[in-house]
């Protein structure tokens, strides 16, 4: 089981200053909350590549204790509580999509003519909804859930050559996560079920996206690939806490 690592005998105003560099004693709580979300972000950006995903739900699990602690400090009520600790991820996630849109990207050209053809494949790839990259990894969302009592995500990405659709839940008493991969030898016939030409990955992920989002999104994966007779492995992980 991974556990935050922080130990409750320090005091948060050590921990948090130790952790992130920042100083919070006699600050007001949304100073403290906006200095710390810059701080995850700025250690969310620097994960490496690889098992980027797993460590950033350590990364999480990290600061879900430290913001936990710091909104103690304060006269908060339940109600205030949550809303607080939603402020945090709200502007972390914020700064996140402010960060990655000043990273530039080619210019585009004004169309010379209706009538020339249109490249499906070029505009499908254009904006790939609930997208990011992780480093060099482009990775696509295909379900997101929290709530005060559980977190659930699941992501498309491809790990050097191949695919990776995971799924990863976490609540008070557990974290689990699952990963079915395609290895990159199996994943002609994919592309060939969903009609994409040149083993083109990004639309590859955006058709993911379009046939599986939503909260069954890993077994309809799962049983799309069978069906298929497409070959998978599957892992999974399991921690009590």
């Amino acid at each position: 089981m991974f556990n935050h690592g922080f130990s409750d005998e320090i005091t948060i105003e050590e921990i948090v200053e130790k952790y992130t560099g920042v100083d919070i004693k006699g600050k007001p709580l949304k100073k403290v909350l906006a200095s710390m979300a810059a701080k995850f972000d700025e250690k969310y950006k620097n994960l490496q590549p690889t098992y980027a995903q797993f460590s950033s739900h350590h990364l999480k699990i990290k600061f879900e204790y430290l913001i936990g602690r710091v909104i103690g400090l304060y006269e908060l009520d339940e109600k205030d509580t949550i809303n607080v600790k939603q402020f945090f991820w709200d502007t972390a996630s914020a700064l996140r999509i402010v960060r990655q849109s000043k990273k530039p990207w080619p210019d585009y050209e004004i169309k010379k003519s209706n009538i020339e053809p249109i490249n499906k494949s070029t505009i499908e790839t254009a904006i790939i909804p609930g997208s990011k990259s992780v480093g060099e990894k482009l990775e696509v969302t295909l379900y997101e859930y929290q709530d005060s009592d559980l977190n659930i995500n699941s992501y498309a990405y491809f790990e050097k050559e191949d695919l990776i659709i995971d799924y990863w839940k976490l609540s008070a008493k557990y974290e689990d996560e699952y990963f079915v991969t395609v290895k990159n030898e199996h994943l002609g016939m994919l592309y060939s079920k969903f009609k994409i030409e040149n083993n083109n990955r990004t639309l590859l992920l955006i058709k993911l996206v379009n046939a599986f989002s939503d909260k069954n999104c890993f077994e309809k994966v799962k049983s799309f690939l069978s069906l298929n007779n497409i070959l998978f492995e599957i892992n999974a992980r399991h921690d009590e806490r």
